[in-house]
C-alpha cells in the first residue's frame, strides 16, 4: 500500500503512531502454502537449525503448540518485496534513535533522510532480513509475534492487571475489550497490546476526548491516522471516529476491533508477524496488506503480550504459534543490525533512476507503453531481471516500482542517440551519489559498425528540426518520450511536423483529428505522452478549474495523483508546483501574459 503518513504525539508515544494504517502495494497472486503442525518432519537441509529452536521451546514449555507455515516464496523475492518505497512511502521504518543507528538504516535513503514526522528512518535490507527471519525470533523473549491472535478466554482480573498504570485502567474499559475480543474472536491480550502500542502507557490526543474541534470523539487504535503534520494526522483520525459514531472509547474500542478482525484476522493475518508482513495467502494475494511501517511494532507488541502473561502467572497456558519458513533461506540467519557499522552490500538490486523527469515503462523489452505511470528523475525502484541482449538498439530491464507494478524500462540510450546516458544507476554503496558514478562508457566494449534503425514508435527523427514557430510551442524529449506544448500549440501542427500517418489519442484512447483540443495526458503513437503547461485536469484548456487544482495541490489538499500532471503544473519548469505556476495559470487565463515554453 501509498504510505499512510503518522506523528508521535508525546514523549512517552514515541513510537506508537506508526501503526494501524494500511501499507498497500498493488497485490501480488499468492502460490500454494502448507500448515503443518510436525515439528519432527521440518527439513533441516531447507530450513537450517528452524527444528532444533523448536523442540527446545516445546520442551520448556510443553503446552505450547505450533504450527509451521511452509510459504513456498523465495527468501530474496521476499526481501526484494519488502525493501521498497525508498525516499517515497518505504515499507519499513526504524526510529530515528541511537538503537537504530549505524546499520538499522536504509543505505540508498541514508541517516539524513527522516519519513513521516522526522522521527523515522527507512529500515535497512540488514534490519528487513534480521526481522523477518523466525529463527531471530524463536525464543522464549520474541516468539509470542508468532502467536494466534484469536480469541482465548481472559478474566476481568487478569486483564485489570495488564492495563494497570494505564489509560485502559478503567472497569467500562476492560469490559469493553474483554467484550469485543468475544464478539469479534480477537485475544483480549492482543487488544490490550495494540492499544498500549499505539496510545503509549498514557494515552495520546487522538484517545483524549478533548482534541479541539472533534471533542467527544476517540479513535483507539488510530485508524486512519494519516497525512501531513501533526495537526493534519490527528484530525483524520477523529474525522474517521466521528464518522463511525465513536463518541466514547467503549465504543472506539469495539468498533476497532471489529474492524481489524475483518480486515486482517479473517483473511489469515491472524499473527502479530503476519499483520506487519503480508506472506500469509489466504486472501489469494501477497506482501500488499500490512498493518503498520514500524518494523519493530510486531516484536514490541509480542513482547509487551509475554510480559501480560508473565505478570498474571500465565506464560505456560495453551497457547498456539505459527511460524513462517521461506525458501532458499540463508545457512545462518541474518545477525542483529550493528548500530556503528555498515554494510555496503545488497542482495536486492536497487537502482536509481537518472533521467530529467520521467521516463516511460513498457509491457515488455522495446514493447507497447503503459499509461498512466512512469519513473520519475531519481525515484528507486528494484531491478528484478537485468537484460543481457539488446532489443530496437538498448537493454530493456525488468523492475518494479514501490506500488508493485512490474514492467521493462531502457536501461540506456538507443545506439542511434549521439550522447551516452545511464538511466539505471545502481544503489551499490550508502551514499553513493549520482555525480560519482561515471555517465560514458570509457571505452565501448563493441562499437556497433552502423547505427540501427529507429524504433517503429519514433516517430521524431534524431536531430531534426522543428518548423520555424513551433519551436516556441513544442518541445521534444527524446529520453523520457514527452511531447511538452504551450496551450496554443495545435494537433495539425504536430501533425505538420511529424507527418500524417502519426495517431494522436485523448487520455480516453479516442483517436483526435487535427482541430481537436490535445491535452495533457494525450499519446503520440501510443509512446509519446503530451504535456500542456498549465492543463492540470486533461482537458486541453487552462482555466479556473487548473488553478484551483494547482492551488489544492500546493496546499496538499488534493494532490495530483499522475506524475503528468504535477510536470504540466510546473509551468516555470523550476521542478517544483508552487504558487509562482499558479500565479503563471491565472495570467494566461485573464490574458495578462500567456503561457510559453521555458528556454
Amino acid at each position: 500500500m501509498q504510505l499512510k503518513k503518522k506523528l508521535i504525539l508525546t514523549a512517552i508515544f514515541i513510537l506508537t503512531l506508526i501503526g494501524i494504517n494500511l501499507i498497500m502495494t498493488k497485490p501480488v497472486q499468492a502460490v500454494n502454502q502448507i500448515v503443518s503442525t510436525d515439528i519432527e518432519s521440518i527439513n533441516e537441509q531447507k530450513y537450517p537449525g528452524v527444528k532444533k529452536m523448536l523442540q527446545e521451546l516445546k520442551g520448556d514449555h510443553p503446552n505450547w503448540n505450533f504450527k509451521i507455515l511452509y510459504t513456498g516464496l523465495n527468501w530474496k523475492e521476499v526481501i526484494a518485496y519488502e525493501y521498497m518505497g525508498h525516499e517515497g512511502s518505504p515499507k519499513n521504518l526504524v526510529p530515528a534513535t541511537a538503537k537504530c543507528e549505524g546499520d538499522w538504516i536504509c543505505l540508498s535513503c541514508g541517516r539524513d533522510r527522516y519519513y513521516d514526522n522526522g522521527t523515522w528512518r527507512c529500515a535497512s535490507e540488514t534490519t528487513i532480513q534480521y526481522m523477518m527471519d523466525a529463527r531471530n525470533s524463536i525464543n522464549n523473549s520474541d516468539v509470542f509475534q508468532f502467536m494466534e491472535l484469536t480469541y482465548q478466554e481472559a478474566t476481568y482480573e487478569n486483564i485489570q492487571k495488564m492495563v494497570a498504570g494505564t489509560f485502559l485502567d478503567r472497569e467500562s474499559y476492560i469490559n469493553a475489550i474483554i467484550s469485543a475480543g468475544k464478539s469479534y474472536n480477537v485475544s483480549p491480550y492482543y487488544i490490550v497490546a495494540l492499544g498500549i502500542q499505539e496510545q503509549g502507557r498514557g494515552g495520546s490526543s487522538t484517545a483524549s476526548g478533548n482534541y479541539p474541534g472533534y471533542q467527544g470523539y476517540y479513535n483507539v487504535f488510530n485508524i486512519n491516522a494519516s497525512g501531513n503534520g501533526n495537526d493534519t494526522i490527528i484530525r483524520n483520525a477523529l474525522s474517521y471516529a466521528k464518522n463511525k459514531g465513536w463518541d466514547t472509547l467503549e465504543k472506539s474500542i469495539d468498533g476497532g476491533v471489529q474492524q481489524i478482525s475483518k480486515s486482517y484476522l479473517g483473511r489469515g493475518q491472524n499473527t502479530l508477524y503476519f499483520k506487519k508482513f503480508d506472506v500469509e495467502n489466504s486472501d489469494g494475494q501477497l506482501y500488499w496488506h500490512q498493518y503498520q511501517q514500524n518494523i519493530l511494532a510486531a516484536q514490541n507488541e509480542g513482547v509487551t503480550i509475554r510480559k501480560a502473561f508473565e505478570d498474571i502467572n500465565a506464560i505456560d497456558s495453551n497457547y498456539t504459534f505459527i511460524i513462517p519458513l521461506y525458501e532458499n533461506t540463508p545457512k545462518v540467519a541474518q545477525g542483529k543490525p550493528s548500530t556503528t557499522k555498515t554494510i555496503n552490500t545488497l542482495i536486492t538490486d536497487l537502482v536509481r533512476v537518472n533521467v530529467r523527469q520521467t521516463i516511460a515503462l513498457r509491457k515488455s523489452p522495446a514493447g507497447e507503453v503503459i499509461s498512466g505511470t512512469s519513473l520519475y528523475a531519481n525515484e528507486i525502484v528494484t531491478r528484478l531481471e537485468q537484460a543481457t541482449q539488446k532489443v530496437n538498439g538498448t537493454y530493456w530491464d525488468k523492475v518494479m516500482k514501490s506500488s508493485g507494478t512490474i514492467a521493462y524500462v531502457a536501461r540506456e540510450t538507443y545506439d542511434y542517440e549521439s550522447e551516452y546516458k545511464l538511466y539505471l544507476i545502481p544503489v551499490a554503496e550508502r551514499n553513493t551519489s549520482l555525480d560519482s558514478i561515471p555517465q560514458e562508457p570509457t571505452v565501448p566494449e563493441e562499437p556497433p559498425k552502423q547505427d540501427p534503425e529507429p524504433p517503429m514508435d519514433n516517430p521524431f527523427k534524431p536531430g531534426e528540426k522543428l518548423p520555424s514557430g513551433s519551436e516556441e510551442k513544442i518541445k521534444i524529449e527524446e529520453d523520457v518520450k514527452q511531447v511538452t506544448v504551450t496551450p496554443s500549440a495545435t494537433v495539425e501542427e504536430i501533425l505538420n511536423l511529424v507527418g500524417d500517418n502519426v495517431t494522436i489519442t485523448d487520455k480516453d484512447g479516442n483517436k483526435l483529428d487535427k482541430n481537436a483540443h490535445m491535452g495533457t495526458g494525450c499519446k503520440i503513437n501510443g509512446t509519446y505522452t503530451v504535456v500542456m503547461l498549465g492543463d492540470v485536469n486533461g482537458d486541453g484548456e487552462v482555466n479556473s478549474g487548473d488553478t484551483l487544482a494547482i492551488k489544492q495541490h500546493i496546499k496538499e489538499v488534493k494532490k495530483f495523483s499522475e506524475e503528468v500532471y504535477i510536470e504540466a503544473a510546473d509551468i516555470n519548469g523550476d521542478g517544483e508546483v508552487n504558487s509562482g505556476d499558479s500565479l503563471i495559470a491565472k495570467q494566461h487565463i485573464k490574458d495578462v501574459k500567456y503561457i510559453s515554453l521555458q528556454k
